[in-house]
């Protein structure tokens, strides 16, 4: 019994000077990404402005862009996100679009809802600074229950003037129930 007791002491302080030694790379080549990668992908800061949604809610950082920072859209480019299919409750008003200015953007967001074919504006965000989204929006008004096709158009706005830079539109199914 002593011999086995020996063993299992002398065994046991090599594999914890392994998992501290492997724990100590990581942590040092993880330091080593961050400070390789801190000077092109920084996280951005934007400037506030008026007109920001009031529902408006910032998107948690993940860990990777913690870590290692945000590689921006150029000039040119423009993202969005939402559902592509929303039920309204028609007594409520509300649905669960999930709309969101990722963090890649470097300009606010507007969006309008219309029906497909219609100009009436059934819904019209605030602006969204980048990394906001709006889980949920309420419609200023809706058709009678049923399906319809409708369409989202997203709206990249300068942060310093206010200017409209472009549109993009994005076809959703929209869904009314009745009460």
């Amino acid at each position: 019994m002593d011999g086995t007791g020996r063993r299992r002491a002398s065994r046991a302080p090599v594999w914890i000077l392994l998992l501290v030694a492997a724990l100590l790379f990581l942590t040092a080549g993880a330091l080593l990404l961050r400070q390789h990668y801190a000077d092109r992908r920084s996280l951005p800061s934007w400037p506030d402005v008026e007109g920001i949604d009031p529902g408006a809610q910032e998107i948690p950082l993940r860990l990777t862009t913690r870590l290692f920072g945000v590689q921006q859209n150029d000039e040119t480019t423009f993202t969005y996100t939402i559902s592509k299919k929303a039920e309204v409750l028609a007594a409520s008003k509300t649905a669960a679009l999930q709309i969101a200015n990722p963090i890649e953007n470097r300009y606010l967001m507007a969006v309008e809802i219309t029906l497909a074919g219609d100009d009436r504006v059934l819904f019209r965000s605030g602006y969204l600074k980048p990394n906001q989204r709006l889980e949920s929006v309420t419609f200023d008004e809706l058709p009678a229950a049923g399906t319809y096709e409708a369409v989202a158009y997203f709206c990249a706005v300068d942060f310093d003037t206010q200017d409209l830079l472009g549109i993009l539109e994005q076809p959703i199914t929209l869904t009314v129930k009745g009460a």
